[in-house]
């Protein structure tokens, strides 16, 4: 196996991440911090699986990559993702905070497979992004505790570490994907914090989904279960809040506001405004004087 680590580079030539690791075939496990100064980009090949645990919190950044959606989560703490073998992620992130850090782990898929005796039926990981587990956060903070005292571990050792690791990762993904997990509190407003950051593009279900630590169809389900409205609807109902705030606080024409709150055009904004306000942009604009 292939025992390529992610790229992270500064975009300051005179800072680095500082990165500590043990490196043991089949896996290793890495404590990175991410550079400060202006920020940093990253790539992952997808040469091996891997898992993260994130202790980080950005002004700005995205990642997008194989079978991912952009995303641009700012607030990571305490969220993990798995990317199983095969694929590839990049992107960019300017630190909000100083100590921003992440571990890693990256490791034989088919090793751990075999030694967890997972079917074959079972064997089709997908990517999960920015999804929260109590126990595998706990599994990760260990091993980066590992990482960071570049402790000695034996063999034996770091073996069995690596199969909790692994059956924690297993028992979250069918945790995070079981059709009847409710979507908690948290879930609700990373997702909500999403749609508000990006109001003005093209935000679809899948980046929503991906925010929850979901699939599509699941989160679909659990979303309107626990909201009362699909996705798509919420969406359209943040849009025209946001216009709301714009058509009152602005002199900006209604093209503009249309563009500013993620409208295709000024008679879709108009038509869905209507629909949802009971007045038409102009109407509610000239109600507010």
């Amino acid at each position: 196996m292939a025992q390529s680590t992610i790229d992270l580079t500064s975009r300051n030539d005179s800072l680095s991440p500082d990165r500590a690791s043990i490196r043991t075939l089949p896996f290793t496990v890495e404590h990175m911090f991410t550079p400060e100064g202006p920020g940093y980009d990253f790539v992952w090949s997808g040469a091996s699986a891997y898992l993260a645990l994130h202790d980080i919190v950005v002004n700005d950044g995205i990642m997008a990559g194989d079978d991912i959606a952009p995303t641009n989560l700012l607030d990571m703490r305490e969220r993990l993702t798995f990317l199983p073998r095969g694929v590839r992620v990049s992107g960019w992130g300017e630190p909000a905070r100083q100590g921003n850090s992440f571990v890693a782990l990256y490791f034989d898929q088919d090793w751990l497979l075999d030694q967890l005796e997972v079917p074959p039926k079972d064997r089709d990981l997908q990517p999960v992004i920015y999804f929260r587990d109590r126990a595998l956060t706990q599994c990760l903070c260990r091993l980066g505790e590992f990482a960071r005292a570049r402790t000695h571990v034996s063999k034996a050792m770091s073996d069995s570490l690596m199969i909790v690791a692994g059956l924690e990762l297993m028992c979250a993904l069918a945790r995070t994907t079981s059709e009847g997990a409710n979507l908690t509190a948290r879930q609700l407003d990373a997702v909500r914090e999403f749609v508000r950051a990006n109001i003005a593009n093209d935000v679809c279900v899948a980046e929503m989904a991906a925010i929850a630590g979901q699939s599509v169809f699941h989160f679909t389900r659990q979303f309107k279960k626990a909201t009362g409205k699909s996705p798509y609807k919420f969406v359209l109902e943040e849009r025209t809040e946001r216009a709301k705030l714009l058509l009152r606080d602005t002199t900006l024409p209604i093209s503009a506001v249309a563009q500013l709150t993620g409208f295709n055009t000024a008679s879709q904004f108009s038509r869905t405004f209507s629909e949802i306000v009971g007045l038409n942009p102009r109407a509610y604009r000239r109600a507010l004087h």
